[in-house]
């Protein structure tokens, strides 16, 4: 998918090369939205898309709105917080509220089309729906090589490893590709904000990275050669502990009591680990004080669960490999041609919202061109 991500960065590029031009400071944050949009609509969605340019696009709309529900402020989940004692209650009426919302994505295209467009959800389940309806009956245009293309393929074939002959429903299909697609559009397009802004206040880190794209100058900053950047990777890796994206995506509840450090946890306990105060804390990131933005310090091996910023063990994060190759390649193309500097609103925009997400607000910055 390397290609198609490479394809969304060109038009990124020839934005900056605008604005730079202008000589003004701009949201940089907000190109960003637009292109992470891009990418996954190329390599998940299946479809080709300039959400760069098509500002009111409907996709980029759409997912918009989905993303900015904040799981926390819903009516449920206060009432679990106010009477814990009701939780497996208000659990079951909001599995009721699942089951019925896949009762109308079945049938609302059909009876209901005119609610179908007014429902974020239902509009985008349809939209994937439409595009493997072609993929399924047009034969005569090329594959595509795309995360829906691959689990065509795994809906076409029987795994001759598994005995009940299962394979991947519609269902599945539409639901993974609507996860991938929702999920990886805000998360990707903030951790290069928060990378934007570490460039533009810690000059000294920029010049390390712009030399270690410089030797890279006979090369296409295609996958091979990204991820072979070590610093790079030392880079992201801080940026992820410093700012994660999100600090409610990895709760779990207990299986069976048992004791951890002394400290007894229930069986149906539900365990949300505080990830800034493990990601801050001087036993696991020392010597150096963890408040500083210090990328050298992930060359130290560290305890395997100091990182939490994409999750760990079988429900880490599906997306990770693909949300790094994004970024990697997309600050590798930018440093080989930009020096980023500060806009004079850059600590003003620079304010942290927390819901699902913690996003700011703008990452206003100034581009050099080298």
């Amino acid at each position: 998918m390397a290609p198609l991500i490479d394809q969304c960065i060109e038009s990124l590029m020839k934005k900056l090369s605008k604005m730079n031009n202008e000589n003004k400071e701009f949201n940089i944050y907000e190109l960003y939205q637009r292109l992470t949009m891009d990418v996954i609509c190329h390599c998940a969605f299946g479809i080709d898309t300039d959400m760069q340019n098509d500002v009111d696009n409907d996709l980029m709309t759409k997912a918009a709105v989905i993303f900015k529900q904040d799981i926390e402020r819903m009516p449920l989940s206060k009432l679990s917080y106010l009477m814990p004692w009701s939780t497996s209650l208000l659990a079951q009426f909001a599995h009721s509220q699942i089951a019925l919302f896949h009762c109308l994505h079945k049938i609302a295209p059909t009876i209901f089309p005119d609610l179908v467009d007014k429902i974020p959800r239902l509009w985008l389940i349809s939209k994937v729906q439409e595009v493997i309806d072609v993929r399924t009956t047009d034969t005569s245009t090329t594959k595509r090589v795309d995360l829906l293309q691959t689990m065509l393929d795994a809906a076409a074939t029987r795994h001759e490893d598994n005995t009940d002959d299962k394979k991947l429903s519609n269902d599945e299909i539409k639901g993974n590709v609507f996860l991938f697609m929702v999920a990886g559009f805000d998360t990707t397009s903030t951790m290069l904000g928060y990378c934007t802004y570490v460039l533009a206040t810690q000059p000294n880190i920029q010049k390390k990275l712009q030399a270690e794209v410089d030797d890279q100058h006979e090369k296409e900053l295609d996958y091979d050669t990204v991820t072979k950047m070590e610093y790079m990777e030392l880079f992201l890796r801080e940026v992820h502990r410093m700012y994660p994206p999100s600090v409610a995506a990895i709760t779990r509840v207990c299986e069976q009591t048992t004791t951890v450090c002394g400290h007894t946890i229930e069986k149906g306990s539900i365990i949300q680990p505080d990830i800034f105060t493990i990601h801050y804390n001087s036993d696991l990131w020392g010597p150096e004080d963890p408040n500083q933005f210090i990328p050298e310090r992930h060359s130290t091996e560290r305890h395997p669960l100091a990182l939490l910023a994409f999750g760990v063990g079988p429900r880490s994060c599906i997306g990770m490999r693909f949300a790094l190759m994004e970024i990697k390649m997309t600050l590798a193309h930018i440093l080989r041609h930009y020096t980023v500097l500060p806009g004079e609103h850059l600590q003003e925009g620079f304010q942290l919202n927390e819901a699902f997400l913690i996003q700011p607000n703008a990452i206003n910055i100034k581009l050099n061109k080298r």
